[in-house]
């Protein structure tokens, strides 16, 4: 069933619901009123026929109903049941005596109304006590009250589905105008679905649930846009980078088993050489693997998120390289931060760590001499944090330093080094999903800094 089928159909439901719930109560007042005014007829011929037994009695005509006048029967019995006078045309119709209405002649109970069913007829009956010894039982059938009863029910269940099949057609009309902006987003939606065109914008301008709907489909169009264009871009990168790796390897292995058929002589420091080409090769295969898999995670759902003391972090970091690089462990030095005490961000403490352990490692392997000085500071900004890592090596070109955090960029005097050019982009990755960024700079002094700065928590 449609939106606007179910719309209608509740909207029915509710109204018959309350159109027969409001009819019900009517009925029910209405037959109680009607009730009500025969029982107080039926008292003022009780009170009647209690002031004069017979003079009331004779004043009664029937009429051609067996069952009585306008005010029904009047029947006198006594203690033992026996009856006496009724006012009716057919002596065969008797009023029920029951042990109440002897009570009542006897004195033993006071006066009552209940309903009986004489002959497939219900008849209202008030029971009152007489002078001596009796009780006058005063009747009214209640067919009247019935028939305008059920003329009542009659009307009612034709309001009540009048009023469904109103309310069901206003409601669908209704529904219809409101679903419509549904439908064509709906119908736009679809379309992006066929096409896979992530570029198509639903443009929906409206402040309602429509319009926020659109917003957010909008939004996440955009963000698959932009990973698919990260995917494209990482596999287009990495199969170009896995390339001259991968080739080199491959005419390495094959020199080296022709060597061992026979088809190739090689001298043993040259067969040494390729060997030593070959290891340093998976290995750098592997880094750049490792690199991909981790820039790929970082592209995912986040970790949850702590307080993460920024200037324990860095220690942590620092002796961490200390122990990757022994060769260097008295050249990383931590500088005492300078600015607020309370150097704290809200982040993933793995993902941050990794990230300054990563900018350590870079500034190692391109400055194979020297200090590398790590220093937590006031962002420029207010509410910044600053993590910088300087060293004092060859530094970066001018017009190398907006590609440095590129994936599997690497400067012209770096090219040499071993590596695959993914440390710094996990860096800027990092700094980004955390709301902040990485920047880098030459010094004049000589050296490169490397910094990532973060929103204060």
């Amino acid at each position: 069933m449609t939106l606007r089928g179910r719309v209608a159909l509740t909207v029915a439901l509710v109204v018959t619901a309350a159109v027969l719930s409001v009819g019900l109560s009517v009925q029910a007042l209405v037959a109680r009123s009607l009730i009500g005014a025969v029982d107080r007829d039926l008292g003022a011929v009780a009170l009647e026929v209690q002031q004069r037994p017979r003079g009331a009695l004779a004043l009664i005509a029937p009429r051609r109903d067996r069952f009585g006048a306008a005010v029904g029967i009047v029947q006198i019995t006594d203690a033992d049941g026996r009856t006496f006078r009724r006012t009716v045309i057919d002596d065969d119709v008797r009023l029920p005596v029951p042990p109440s209405v002897r009570a009542v002649a006897a004195g033993e109970a006071s006066a009552f109304l209940r309903t009986v069913e004489v002959e497939g007829r219900p008849l209202r009956v008030l029971t009152v006590p007489l002078r001596g010894g009796f009780a006058a039982q005063v009747a009214r059938p209640l067919d009247e009250i019935a028939g305008v009863i059920l003329e009542l029910r009659r009307r009612i269940a034709l309001v009540t589905l009048a009023a469904a099949v109103v309310s069901a057609l206003l409601a669908r009309g209704v529904a219809g105008r409101s679903v419509r902006p549904v439908s064509d987003l709906t119908a736009r939606i679809e379309a992006v679905r066929g096409s896979g065109d992530l570029d198509t914008r639903l443009d929906v301008r409206s402040d309602d649930e429509i319009g926020r709907l659109a917003a957010a489909f909008d939004g996440m169009l955009a963000r698959l846009r932009a990973a698919q264009d990260a995917q494209d871009r990482l596999t287009a990168d990495a199969s170009h980078e896995l390339r001259t790796p991968l080739t080199s390897l491959r005419t390495n292995l094959e020199v080296l088993s022709l060597a061992e058929q026979g088809e190739v002589t090689l001298a043993a420091a040259e067969r040494m050489r390729l060997l030593g080409d070959v290891q340093g090769q998976v290995v750098e295969l592997a880094a750049m693997v490792d690199g991909l898999i981790a820039i790929a995670r970082d592209g995912g759902p986040g970790g949850p998120r702590e307080s993460v003391d920024v200037v324990a972090l860095v220690d942590e970091a620092v002796r961490t390289a200390r122990r990757r690089h022994p060769q260097r462990a008295e050249d990383l030095v931590v500088a005492p931060p300078v600015g607020t005490p309370q150097a704290r961000v809200t982040g993933e403490r793995p993902r941050l760590l990794s990230a300054v352990t990563n900018l350590l490692d870079n500034a190692v392997k391109y400055a194979p001499e020297g200090p590398i000085e790590v220093r937590v500071t006031d962002g420029p900004a207010s509410g910044e944090l600053r993590i910088a890592v300087r060293d004092h090596g060859p530094g970066v070109e001018p017009d190398d330093l907006p590609h440095l955090f590129e994936r599997f960029f690497r400067a012209a005097s770096a090219r040499s080094a071993s590596g695959a050019g993914l440390g710094l982009a996990l860096v800027d990755q990092v700094a980004r999903d955390h709301g902040g960024r990485a920047d880098a700079r030459t010094l004049e002094v000589g050296g490169l800094e490397v910094e990532m700065v973060l929103p204060r928590e």
